[in-house]
């Protein structure tokens, strides 16, 4: 099991930590202060994840972004009633950064800087990732798909993803005016198109591409004949 914790640093690392429980639900589970009074650690937990924090020791290098002026970092907090904590937060103080919406790919997100220059993103625990075209319930045909490449599905799973697959086709198929044949796994559509003649000539057998090809030839040899003979006529008439 891995587990990641951000250190983050504030200017007033106690003030912080009290904001950040008033403000976001945090618990303090200890701190480690040095003789002059400022924190080097102050061990917070949002849930069941943990983030250090500690005060500025520019003499070591260590600032916050109040003296960075601004962070490019963003702290995702995932919540189960993502509404009520936004608004809470929001209520002590936090200044917004990006509303709080159902985005597009699926999530009910926003972005807000607390007073000590740190950014958050807060997001509903229970957000399904989306799928192809920003649609809910996404990330499935993903992990699929890669199982796929690495040849690690079932016969069962196999076979369903065959027919899914056959399933789509035709209903592609049907929109261009065409048929899909799950013998031949290969759909043919009128000749209205040249994705059309492409498609049909993906479900013929290789007798009919074949003939096709050999008709295509002959026609194409008589047009070059047919061009000779005009040129020659065209010669002769200009000689005369």
């Amino acid at each position: 099991m891995s587990a990641l914790t951000p250190h983050i640093v504030a200017r007033g690392a106690d003030q912080a930590a009290a904001w950040y429980a008033e403000a976001l639900g945090a618990e303090e589970r200890g701190r480690i202060a040095v003789p002059d009074g400022r924190f080097m650690q102050i061990e917070l937990w949002f849930g069941d994840a943990q983030v250090m924090l500690s005060d500025e020791f520019a003499e070591l290098g260590v600032v916050s972004p109040e003296t960075l002026e601004g962070s490019p970092v963003v702290l995702h907090l995932q919540v189960g009633d993502v509404d009520a904590a936004w608004n809470r937060a929001v209520e002590a103080g936090a200044i917004i950064r990006q509303p709080l919406a159902d985005q597009v790919w699926g999530e009910r997100y926003g972005q807000f800087v607390d007073p000590f220059g740190h950014r958050w993103g807060r997001r509903a625990a229970s957000a399904r990732r989306p799928a192809r075209g920003g649609r809910p319930g996404g990330g499935g045909h993903v992990r699929r798909n890669q199982r796929v490449l690495n040849g690690s599905l079932s016969d069962s799973e196999s076979k369903k993803s065959r027919h899914s697959r056959d399933d789509n086709l035709g209903r592609k198929s049907r929109r261009h005016g065409g048929r899909f044949s799950t013998s031949q796994r290969s759909w043919t559509t009128p000749h209205r198109t040249t994705r059309g003649l492409r498609h049909r000539c993906s479900a013929d057998t290789a007798v009919q591409v074949e003939q096709r090809r050999a008709h295509s030839e002959t026609s194409t040899q008589s047009q070059s004949r047919l061009t000779r003979r005009i040129v020659r006529i065209v010669f002769a008439s200009a000689i005369a």
